[in-house]
């Protein structure tokens, strides 16, 4: 079994149904299938089973016709980055073939190495992400995603009449596997080329939205979008100034006493949203409350080897940002160490159960997981160990800061040490936010310089780019 067959048996009942809708362009599970079938044709002569073949397509229809059709020839599909350096990615991965499609390329070379045996039946591979050096490529059975989707779409309120909205490459497998979620139940795909906040609003209305899958890097820019549309919501929360913060430092949450805004736009035919990789802020999630009246709203932890491992149903604005809830059923949580171990049947192959990707932790006293961040995620500043997830969160539920990234840095005298880049309120000037954050941060966690932009930049996909956010440095 694989997702072409899952394709092929979703035409087979419904050959007339939207599968995907990409902007203005919109396919019909036949029409999917055609497409499929005819990339399928283009290399049947060239692609042998058994092969690992890297597929760089340009284009979300591309991608996911191109690891379908490598499915259907027996062959185990690998979608790259387009930054990724493809060279390195074929040679140390010992892969047999590049495809790369555009919509003037369609082109396919082999790199001479022998078609090896996999040890268990892997049907498919993944790029790591945020790894240094080349990145490896993490294998997958069909039961190790599809095993576990009758699970996480219960969770997600995934079913077979879901509109399902998503953005960003195929490439992420975030993305990958909520796809894949809605072609296992038979429902429909939305999504947009585009990183246009307000084109994305009009497809979710257009479509009637069900479900939607953005990582909240994206979904602060979207809540941004909707806020400089609509002024109503900005003029409630200028009411509360970034002066007004030295009287009430000592809350627990930071916008404790900020109430839930008011938009005239909402959607109401979204039902839920799930959403993961960073952290939620009280702010975000107030905005998503606003425009998405009846969603229910899902913070998941997950890892690209382990899947999906606890989740959190959003309902307090001013809950513990960290906290990342229960495990999902079936998967167990342990920690040693500091790390965090899970024991799932629902994993890439080849690794040792149980497993831990070096994220820090611990359960509080109802068995939530309190996520502390990578361990790489620490700095020793002059001996003083300093959290930068926590930094970045906190920072981020400051009035008067939309968005934050916090990385590490370089320090001439103690070695190590963090930087910070804010996006600020448009009514907020720069002074005043550097006097609250220096009244708000103890001095030991006072970062080396802070820079204002406009934006934060995010890679394909949708992670903070970091080369690029250095290049803002003086």
């Amino acid at each position: 079994m694989n997702y072409y067959d899952l394709l092929k048996q979703h035409t087979l009942r419904h050959a007339n149904k939207m599968f995907l809708r990409i902007d203005g362009t919109a396919y019909t599970y036949n029409d999917f299938l055609a497409y499929t079938d005819n990339l399928a044709e283009d290399v049947s002569s060239q692609v042998r089973a058994g092969q690992d073949i890297l597929i760089l397509a340009n284009g979300f229809e591309r991608q996911f016709a191109a690891f379908l059709a490598l499915q259907k020839l027996g062959a185990r599909p690998i979608l790259a980055h387009d930054e990724h350096e493809l060279t390195s990615i074929l040679r140390d991965n010992h892969l047999q073939g590049l495809w790369r499609l555009s919509e003037t390329e369609n082109d396919f070379t082999f790199t001479g190495e022998v078609i090896r045996t996999h040890k268990e039946a892997d049907i498919l591979g993944v790029l790591s992400s945020g790894s240094t050096g080349t990145p490896k490529v993490m294998y997958r059975t069909y039961d190790s995603w599809a095993g576990f989707f009758p699970t996480q779409n219960r969770i997600f309120d995934v079913d077979g009449n879901t509109v399902m909205f998503l953005q960003g490459s195929l490439s992420f497998t975030g993305n990958t596997n909520s796809a894949l979620s809605v072609l296992f139940e038979g429902g429909t795909i939305v999504t947009s080329e585009y990183m246009r906040c307000r084109g994305w609003g009009t497809l979710i209305e257009d479509a009637a939205v069900t479900c939607i899958y953005l990582v909240p890097a994206k979904l602060t820019l979207f809540a941004e979008t909707v806020l400089r549309k609509h002024p109503d919501v900005a003029s409630q929360t200028q009411n509360r100034s970034v002066s007004d913060t030295k009287s009430d430092v000592n809350l627990p949450a930071r916008q404790s006493k900020s109430t839930i805004p008011t938009v005239k736009k909402t959607f109401p035919s979204v039902k839920s949203l799930f959403t993961g990789s960073q952290l939620l802020t009280p702010s975000v999630i107030r905005y998503l409350q606003s425009i998405l009246p009846h969603a229910k709203l899902i913070l998941y932890y997950g890892a690209s080897e382990l899947n999906y491992i606890t989740y959190a149903v959003v309902d307090k604005p001013d809950r513990v940002p960290e906290n990342l809830g229960h495990p999902f059923p079936g998967i167990g949580l342990s920690i040693k160490g500091g790390l965090i171990y899970v024991d799932t049947p629902y994993h890439v192959s080849g690794v040792k159960i149980p497993f831990s990707v070096h994220d820090t932790g611990w359960l509080n006293e109802n068995g939530e997981l309190i996520f502390g961040g990578r361990r790489g995620a620490w700095v020793n500043k002059g001996g003083y160990k300093l959290n930068l997830l926590k930094l970045e969160t906190e920072l981020k539920s400051l009035p008067g800061i939309t968005d934050a990234a916090v990385l590490t840095v370089r320090d001439k005298l103690r070695g190590e040490g963090a930087g910070v880049w804010i996006v600020k309120d448009p009514w907020t000037n720069e002074s005043q936010l550097r006097q609250t954050i220096r009244h708000f941060l103890k001095p030991a966690d006072m970062p080396d310089f802070i820079r204002f932009i406009d934006r934060i930049p995010l890679n394909n996909r949708g992670k903070v780019d970091a080369d690029k956010l250095r290049r803002f440095v003086d």
